[in-house]
């Protein structure tokens, strides 16, 4: 006999069948016991065919678990059976989305790598003052002239790999101003100067060319100049000494192009 676990529907079916045909059978000799039990004189022993009688309404009772048991059986088979045919399409449908799915993440992926294998990289230098270590290149500048040039070209210097002394980023709150110029007049290379009318208009400018000067004096090519809104006739009126220096013209060159400029030369200095 297969054991259970192994057992088809149909086989279950025959089972059950006979199971069912098994009550049929212990349940008419129960009601014979019952009418024997009903139909009996004084002279029958009545202990005796009450004991019958238990017995046969426990064998309707067992017979009955059995078809119960057994129907059971079926269902248990039956679900089985449903959930390996249609629970492995669910499963099978739920595997294939997944897969869509992580097939169109990974194309999106791959979209993105592709874009930034292509795109060029710059790594810009810290923008923050490191004390004891010294600046390519000190911006000498007005306060006025930040926002529509200086900022930017001192951001577009840095993305280029020169390390600037800007004091947007070189100063710190409780900085001696004074102590500081000096200290980056000191520890850099070069000195970029942006003359403009308000640059001349400036004592603090001002102490920051006589800085650069003197550095120059010792024989060292130390200031790059920067026209910026000025010509070369205001500036002859305001320092004469600073006309025959070759500049760059912010009129006539974009900020990239002076950046570029300005980084080649302090690069191959």
């Amino acid at each position: 006999m297969k054991h259970p676990k192994y057992k088809g529907v149909n086989f279950l079916d025959a089972e059950i069948r006979k199971l069912e045909q098994n009550v049929i059978t212990r349940e008419i000799e129960f009601e014979w016991a019952v009418k024997k039990l009903k139909n009996a004189d004084p002279y029958d022993d009545i202990h005796k065919l009450r004991k019958a009688l238990k017995s046969k309404e426990k064998s309707v009772i067992k017979a009955r678990r059995q078809v119960k048991s057994k129907i059971a059986q079926k269902t248990r088979k039956l679900a089985e059976r449903n959930k390996e045919k249609f629970g492995g399409k669910v499963q099978k449908r739920k595997n294939i989305a997944l897969n869509q799915s992580l097939n169109e993440e990974l194309k999106i992926q791959g979209n993105i790598l592709s874009q930034l294998k292509n795109m060029p990289i710059s790594f810009a230098k810290d923008l923050t003052k490191q004390d004891g270590k010294a600046s390519d290149l000190f911006i000498s500048h007005a306060s006025e002239d930040k926002a529509d040039f200086v900022k930017s070209l001192a951001d577009e210097l840095i993305k280029q790999g020169v390390s600037v002394w800007y004091d947007e980023y070189a100063l710190r709150i409780g900085d001696s101003l004074r102590k500081s110029i000096d200290k980056g007049l000191s520890q850099s290379r070069f000195g970029l100067i942006i003359l403009s009318k308000s640059f001349f208009e400036k004592n603090w400018t001002q102490y920051e060319l006589n800085g650069l000067v003197a550095k120059e004096m010792e024989g060292e090519k130390v200031i790059l100049p920067i026209w910026h809104n000025i010509s070369k006739d205001e500036i002859m009126k305001l320092s004469p000494t600073l006309v025959d220096k070759f500049a760059l013209n912010s009129a006539t060159n974009t900020v990239y192009e002076i950046a570029e400029k300005v980084a080649h030369a302090v690069n191959n200095a």
